[in-house]
């Protein structure tokens, strides 16, 4: 609902306000099956609630909530996925989604109830709220969906032809670093993660047809030795979890360990100088500080002022895919 641009508009506070329950439809859908299901095939509702394991009203009531939400269609008695839903949702198409679903509904919406408690009080919403080796799994199965378009974009958005060693820091399983190596067959990584996260990447990686051209190294990119042999190091997705001055403090060290004519390529939500724009990353803001009490998004300038800052030189901005971007920064 829009009004003209100027006068009061209460529909937009409707809009806002009941956006969550769609998105807890779009969850419980996930969570009941009801993409997976649709995914054998179209089905009425008495069909599909044999399929869910549920009342037939149930099953109307989430398949309509779907509906309308643009996840799933309806041909008179029978429902079937929206082309959407059946590409992401179902397990079956391009890219699988459904981690992405879990992580938002189980972790993150429960967090998000304490934001104004977290914004008043500046502090994460970590209270009651610690993972489990469960949750663990979910968040990093839950990372890898949401970053995963941007991960199998990334190789057309830089060239790494010209590399020899890519070095991920804070590369969590490895999603940013196989869609590279598996691109560039002469290229070697490193992933360099805490190291909880580290044992959840190793059997995944060994199950790679890669695995020998990656390097496991466990450590904290603020305060363990980074490697000192790549010369180029991705940040994708770590920088908006940190503090400016944590962020500062990075790229010094990456600068620090960096050989002469390394790249440092930083792939994240990047904004605009008034921190509006893209409006999804402004509202990721809010996430990002539930997670650390420090985290936001930052703009392409701030970047630019902490490249000088710290021994790097400037060298591109570009799109990567969504709101995501990529900076690249240069040793002179």
């Amino acid at each position: 609902m829009e009004a003209e641009r100027g006068k009061p508009n209460p529909g937009l506070l409707y809009q806002i306000g009941l956006g969550f329950m769609g998105a807890k439809f779009m969850f419980a859908a996930g969570e009941l099956g009801l993409f997976e299901k649709l995914g054998e095939g179209p089905a009425t509702l008495t069909e599909l609630a044999k399929r869910l394991g549920i009342e037939p009203r149930m099953a109307r009531m989430v398949s309509d909530a779907n509906v309308g939400l643009g996840l799933v269609e309806r041909d008179g008695e029978h429902y079937r996925n929206s082309p959407t839903a059946q590409a992401f949702l179902t397990g079956q198409g391009p890219m699988d989604l459904r981690g992405l679903l879990r992580i938002l509904d189980r972790i993150c919406y429960p967090r998000w109830q304490k934001l104004a408690d977290s914004l008043k009080h500046h502090r994460a919403a970590t209270e009651g709220l610690a993972l489990d080796a469960d949750q663990s799994v979910i968040w990093q199965d839950g990372i890898a969906a949401f970053t995963l378009m941007v991960a199998r974009m990334l190789p057309d958005a830089y060239d790494f032809s010209s590399h020899r060693v890519l070095a991920d820091l804070g590369g969590g399983t490895g999603s940013f670093l196989l869609p590279v190596l598996r691109r560039y067959p002469g290229l070697k990584g490193v992933l360099y993660e805490m190291p909880n996260v580290i044992e959840l990447a190793r059997p995944l990686l060994d199950a790679q047809s890669i695995a020998d051209r990656v390097e496991l190294v466990d450590g904290d990119v603020l305060f363990d030795p980074l490697p000192r042999h790549a010369d180029v190091s991705l940040v994708a997705n770590v920088m908006h979890v940190l503090s400016a001055a944590h962020n500062i403090q990075l790229l010094r060290r990456i600068r620090e360990a960096a050989p002469t004519g390394a790249r440092v390529l930083l792939v994240d939500m990047w904004t605009d100088p008034t921190h509006s724009q893209p409006s999804l990353a402004a509202l990721m803001a809010g996430e990002f500080h539930l997670v650390t009490g420090e985290g936001d998004v930052y703009s392409v300038d701030e970047v630019k002022g902490w490249f000088a800052e710290t021994g790097w030189r400037f060298v591109e901005h570009r799109p990567v895919a969504g709101i995501t971007s990529l900076i690249v920064g240069e040793v002179p």
